[in-house]
């Protein structure tokens, strides 16, 4: 979702479908810990979108991920 929401700038003008998901668990997040996602937009084509990220805890990595997003821009 994270993801998504950076290849989509937050859903504000368009949506988005996932073509390809990886992720790999490093470690487990301690009870009542905050948890997000902080990611990067590797690559951004006309319709599709490359995307790294990290899920992260207390500065510390919980999970890698990858993935390929498919933009669905509306069309007028």
């Amino acid at each position: 979702y994270g993801l998504c929401m950076m290849a989509t700038d937050g859903y504000q003008a368009e949506s988005c479908v996932t073509v390809s998901f990886n992720c790999e668990f490093i470690a487990a997040a301690q009870t009542g810990s905050l948890i997000w996602c902080r990611g990067e937009i590797v690559r951004k084509t006309g319709s599709m979108v490359f995307l790294r990220g990290e899920i992260v805890a207390d500065e510390q990595i919980l999970l890698t991920c990858s993935a390929v997003v498919k933009r669905l821009i509306p069309r007028d």
